[in-house]
């Protein structure tokens, strides 16, 4: 098979030179590969790219250190007969060189690091902590079972054999990580395995009894004021596994959403130190309890945990967020017809594009002014048939129009001056801005965007 070289990364609006990076991937059959970088539980675009002449060589800019990418290679075959996931690999970049070389049919098994001693220890460590998992799982089921049963096969000797083995798989990866912690203290690498030291489980002590000192120690090594490891999945990976703690087989719905309530008082009080560590948390639960139905658990944030994202309507908060999820992808939005900059009469439905983002703000809102610039450049340059639909929610109609104006906004303009009160505000349950609605040619929801990178992956499968 001939090597094929494939890539990674990207230049972002602007030319600040970081470090290199590369990618082999051997069998590689697509001319394209897309480059993300991870936030949680989303995937963010920065860029797709043909391969020219079997490789690509790139910069990365200095603003991307310590971060998560993740590069997708395509699917295999089977996996698109199948409508199954495409092949990917992660790694650290963190502002030091990186070259790896890979292979498209198992991207993280073959990957072999050539350069970067951080992706190099970070690639071991991920190895091992697969291994460890799988053996911890098989250890941890034999345990719950002779502990429970009374088995000839388990003989007292077996059973010692087993618990003594599952304590020392703990303490050698403790001790694994505390030393990787030691050597690396200033990079992200450190940071990242840190996030995943556990409490020692004594083998010896009932499962439930396990469970709870899990439960009450959990998070004794995660700190949730960095704010840098937003940029990769662990914050989230580590609140999905404590809320698995909580689930119980047989539990009726109510019963089961007063024991994730535990584990939201839990999480949310060790993430209050951080305004946006919090809100990131907040966000990545009410995302999850609605595509699982758990209304009252959103409910229950919404009363006494919120974090608003972006500028927030205190009062109505609560009704409206709750509301607000019910405009679900596939819905169609409710019409409106609304004045424009020139006092001409402008109807959603009656305006044809193909596609269409009704997007709120205000003046006086600062991700809006940090979003809206973003959007316009992308608007001057974009090669699909969309049409920006921009109502503000400003009172004072006049600073609004001349905001505008010196703007230069090229799309729609448009206000309703009632602040949250508006028909429109009202009608769409708006709560923050700012809010945005990807619509098709039927005015019905293909996306809910939160952030600028988040419409950008939207309108990329358009």
């Amino acid at each position: 098979m001939k090597l094929c070289l494939s890539i990674i990364f990207f230049i972002i609006n602007n030319f600040t030179v970081g470090q290199n990076i590369k990618v082999s991937i051997s069998n590689q059959n697509d001319s394209l590969v897309t480059i993300y970088t991870i936030k949680g539980d989303k995937q963010i675009i920065l860029d797709t790219i043909r391969v020219i002449n079997n490789q690509i060589d790139y910069n990365v800019t200095s603003e991307y250190n310590s971060n998560i990418f993740r590069l997708i290679l395509g699917q295999t075959t089977i996996a698109r007969l199948m409508n199954e996931p495409p092949q990917y690999l992660d790694f650290i970049y963190n502002g030091e060189e990186v070259e790896i070389e890979t292979n498209f049919y198992s991207p993280f098994v073959s990957a072999t690091v050539i350069k970067s001693k951080e992706n190099m220890v970070w690639f071991e460590f991920l190895r091992k902590e697969k291994q460890y998992q799988k053996q911890v799982k098989e250890l941890v089921m034999q345990i719950n079972y002779f502990q429970k049963n009374d088995d000839a096969y388990y003989t007292s000797a077996k059973q010692a054999y087993i618990i003594n083995k599952y304590n020392n798989l703990q303490k050698e990866r403790n001790k694994l990580i505390t030393s990787i912690e030691k050597d690396y203290p200033n990079l992200y690498l450190g940071q990242l395995i840190k996030i995943k030291q556990e409490p020692f489980l004594d083998g010896n002590l009932p499962e439930q009894e396990r469970k709870e000192i899990l439960k009450k120690h959990y998070f004794d090594n995660v700190n949730f004021t960095d704010e840098s490891l937003l940029n990769s999945s662990v914050y989230t990976d580590k609140v999905f596994s404590y809320f698995m703690l909580y689930a119980q087989k047989g539990l009726l719905k109510e019963k089961q959403e007063e024991e994730f309530k535990k584990a939201i008082e839990v999480i949310l009080d060790k993430t209050s130190k951080s305004h946006n560590v919090s809100a990131f948390i907040v966000d990545y639960l009410m995302r999850g309890f609605e595509r699982l139905g758990l209304d009252n658990l959103q409910a229950y944030i919404s009363e006494n945990y919120m974090v608003p994202n972006g500028c927030s309507d205190d009062k109505n908060t609560l009704k409206r967020r709750l509301a607000f999820q019910q405009l679900r992808m596939g819905n169609r939005v409710p019409n409106f017809n609304l004045k424009d900059t020139e006092g001409g009469d402008v109807d959603l439905f009656q305006t044809e594009s193909n596609y269409k983002l009704v997007l709120y703000w205000e003046t006086t809102c600062p991700m809006c002014k940090e979003l809206l610039p973003h959007l316009r450049d992308w608007y001057c340059n974009k090669d699909i048939d969309l049409e920006v639909f921009a109502i503000s929610i400003d009172e004072d109609k006049s600073a609004w129009q001349n905001y505008v104006v010196k703007s230069d906004y090229p799309w729609i303009n448009l206000n309703e001056n009632k602040k949250w009160e508006g028909k429109v505000a009202t009608a769409y349950n708006l709560y923050a801005t700012p809010t945005m609605f990807l619509l098709d040619n039927e005015n019905r929801i293909l996306a809910k965007p939160i952030s600028f990178s988040d419409f950008l992956e939207a309108v990329s499968i358009l």
